[in-house]
């Protein structure tokens, strides 16, 4: 578990990192304390590209089935998605509502390397179809339930102190 968290940790400094250093600028070239008002006032390739953009998937998603926790990030045209199988990483491409990616996963066996993530609920909800045949639906905030327990009570008797 510690070596999934690890790696899941890198891999996510990773694409930060890459994200951060991707050429060209997402803010359109506006400058710092800027207003967007100029640059609504007329509809271009870009601004058609950044409401297209709003819909995309972008961050942390968790979902959970039992005692396994599963994630899957997006970043840009980055993808990572960490399960009990591994953690896989590759491209995604937004169309419209949905951003299909391809995965590059450790071993060969995991049904979470390719797919397609739609965003539902009005952006609260993330439903993944795995090529695989699993859908899953995704929340931001990781919700973990620990299993009931029941702990027998156990009687102990001291010997009397004299």
């Amino acid at each position: 578990m510690r070596k999934a968290a690890r790696i899941t940790g890198m891999a996510f400094a990773a694409m930060m990192l890459a994200a951060g250093c991707a050429s060209g600028s997402h803010d359109g070239g506006a400058k710092a304390g800027g207003t967007s008002a100029d640059a609504s006032a007329k509809p271009s390739a870009s601004s058609t590209s950044a409401s297209s953009a709003s819909r995309a998937p972008y961050g942390m998603w968790y979902h959970q089935e039992g005692s396994e926790i599963f994630r899957v990030s997006f970043f840009y045209d980055h993808v990572i998605a960490d399960s009990p199988k591994g953690v896989c990483s590759g491209q995604g491409k937004a169309s419209g509502p949905t951003t299909t990616f391809a995965l590059k996963c450790p071993t060969s066996d995991n049904p979470r390397a390719k797919g397609a993530a739609t965003l539902e609920d009005d952006g609260k909800a993330l439903t993944v179809r795995w090529d695989g045949g699993i859908t899953e639906t995704y929340g931001r905030n990781l919700k973990v339930e620990t299993p009931k327990i029941d702990i027998p009570e156990i009687k102990v008797s001291l010997p009397p102190t004299g």
